[in-house]
């Protein structure tokens, strides 16, 4: 498992420090409520979180507790000391030898999108990688989310595979796309 160094935040550019935003600095369990409304209103509104039930504040505090105690990061934006936007990342498969390889995830809240706030959480994303020795970012995709797919492609990635009808949202088949950007690969011992 890749243990975290310490992160260091991209400089925000000056358009958004002057419209109130910041790097939070608070703990990642004070944001338990604030992701799950987030979240919530994500899987109610979109195809971009595959889930129908709501989630709970305890399952998402045990979701940021096992973060943290795998040393997994959490990278948030804040306006006025509210949740503007979230990044995290997770090992793509559990083994020891697929340790370089994460899947992250960015969401922003409605009233937050369109201001680059999801452009500078995957730049962060890619720098931290770079910093940790990653060799493969991976995002999966819902087909139907082009926001996600323009802002990944902007970003070097390709997609790499498709899972049609992977999962069923009411009487919806959601096809999952999973695009990735290889990074330099470690160098040997």
């Amino acid at each position: 498992m890749l243990v975290p160094k310490a992160n260091a935040y991209l400089e925000l550019p000056a358009k958004l420090v002057a419209a109130g935003y910041t790097w939070s600095a608070r703990p990642s369990g004070h944001w338990a409520p604030a992701i799950v409304e987030l979240l919530n209103q994500v899987m109610a509104s979109s195809q971009a979180f595959y889930r129908e039930r709501p989630m709970s504040v305890c399952e998402c505090q045990n979701w940021l507790a096992n973060k943290c105690n795998l040393g997994q990061p959490l990278w948030v934006l804040e306006h006025q000391q509210q949740l503007a936007a979230f990044a995290s990342w997770q090992p793509f498969r559990p083994q020891e030898c697929t340790q370089g390889s994460l899947e992250h995830s960015i969401y922003v809240a409605p009233e937050h999108q369109r201001r680059g706030l999801a452009r500078l959480l995957l730049q962060q994303v890619l720098s931290s990688a770079l910093q940790q020795g990653v060799w493969q970012l991976l995002a999966a995709i819902d087909q139907g989310n082009q926001a996600s797919i323009n802002l990944h492609s902007a970003f070097g990635f390709t997609q790499v595979g498709s899972l049609p009808r992977l999962a069923r949202k009411g009487d919806q088949w959601l096809t999952l796309e999973i695009w990735a950007k290889s990074l330099q690969p470690p160098e040997p011992n």
